[in-house]
């Protein structure tokens, strides 16, 4: 059978419970076999984001332990269809790619450019957070072309919580 990864692209900054409470849940209900974080070194709708090598070893420290998570470094400033997927395919050549992304992510994913590329390559996990509906993602995803049995949607425990909250109470 063939390995189902999991591919979280994002900023964490920090990673927060949230983030490693959504990953843990993607690797049993949507049956992964691991799940890599992917941070961005610059990403577009963060620009004060603090410092990448900050945030890799953050991550690393946090999933230490945990079998099934790991980090990718890649060299890109910010995961895009056209330069990521590419590489992501040649990694993972032997795999099945699920991309986990927050439900706050699917309000500017129909801007991605090639989103159909990645429609076509992958299935989604997304991530139940505060303010957002069930049946609203499920339109969303819809509405970008996202067959039904092409998605599952998570909710955990720490859906509440946001790296903007885990900031402001450093």
């Amino acid at each position: 059978m063939m390995r189902r990864i999991g591919i979280y692209s994002g900023t964490f900054d920090p990673l927060h419970t949230g983030h490693i409470s959504f990953a843990l849940a993607a690797l049993t209900d949507a049956r992964l076999d691991e799940v890599h974080f992917l941070p961005e070194r610059a990403p577009r709708r963060k620009p004060n984001a603090g410092e990448y090598s900050k945030r890799l070893a953050d991550i690393e420290t946090s999933i230490l332990g945990i079998d099934a998570l790991h980090v990718l470094d890649l060299s890109e400033q910010a995961f895009t269809i056209q330069s990521t997927l590419p590489q992501l395919r040649r990694i993972f050549a032997d795999a099945r790619l699920v991309m986990l992304v927050g439900a706050d992510v699917l309000a500017h994913m129909s801007t991605w450019t090639n989103l159909h590329e990645l429609i076509m390559e992958c299935e989604f996990v997304v991530g139940m957070r505060t303010g957002h509906q069930q049946h609203e993602i499920v339109d969303s995803l819809a509405d970008i072309g996202v067959d039904r049995d092409r998605f599952t949607i998570i909710q955990t425990d720490h859906s509440h919580v946001s790296s903007t909250q885990v900031r402001s109470n450093r």
